[in-house]
């Protein structure tokens, strides 16, 4: 410690110099700022409510993943359901169910290029995407739970109906912030 003395008396001996009263104040309202800029500037963000723009590539990229998703979810029906063996009389629309995931599938990679391509049909063509998309999943969910006599499937057709509005509500959230990015004030491309 002896061999530190010099620096410790020359600290001792330094002026003081207080901070000003609002100092405290402006640091945390940066941080707080910077904060929220980075949250705005996540897909993850934008979607969960944060106000900043979502690029083209982001929005595209949201729809690609979802496409992605019900094409893995569609061949794992179809792999599954080959060795169920169940009554000839059972509906043939739960027996649909892994083409319908894959046709899901292919609607978002198809929106998802649409999209990245830019312009303002794309972002109506992501809509009336995302209106057929929930209507026709509410239906399905409904047909199935109304045509099987199968207590298992009221589970089945919550999760169709859930999922399918879950995702539309995201995917429109998403459009929503996506399409300044898309189409500029008079439609032109950007």
């Amino acid at each position: 410690m002896e061999e530190y003395q010099d620096i410790i008396n020359a600290m001792k001996y330094e002026k003081t110099v207080q901070p000003p009263e609002n100092f405290t104040g402006q640091v945390m309202c940066r941080i707080s700022n910077i904060h929220h800029d980075e949250a705005k500037s996540t897909i993850l963000g934008g979607i969960l409510g944060a106000s900043g723009p979502v690029s083209r590539t982001e929005c595209s990229f949201c729809f690609l993943v979802t496409g992605i998703f019900y094409l893995v979810f569609g061949l794992m029906l179809k792999a599954g359901m080959r060795n169920i063996h169940l009554e000839k009389n059972l509906i043939q629309w739960i027996w649909m169910q892994p083409w319908v995931a894959l046709v899901t599938a292919i609607l978002f990679i198809t929106l998802s290029f649409v999209l990245f391509s830019g312009g303002s049909k794309a972002i109506k063509a992501a809509r009336l995407g995302i209106i057929f998309y929930v209507g026709f999943a509410v239906l399905n969910g409904l047909a199935v739970l109304v045509i099987s006599s199968i207590p298992a499937t009221i589970i089945l057709s919550a999760l169709i109906i859930c999922i399918g509005v879950v995702f539309g509500i995201l995917l429109e959230k998403m459009i929503d912030q996506c399409q300044g990015h898309i189409t500029g004030p008079r439609g032109y491309r950007i």
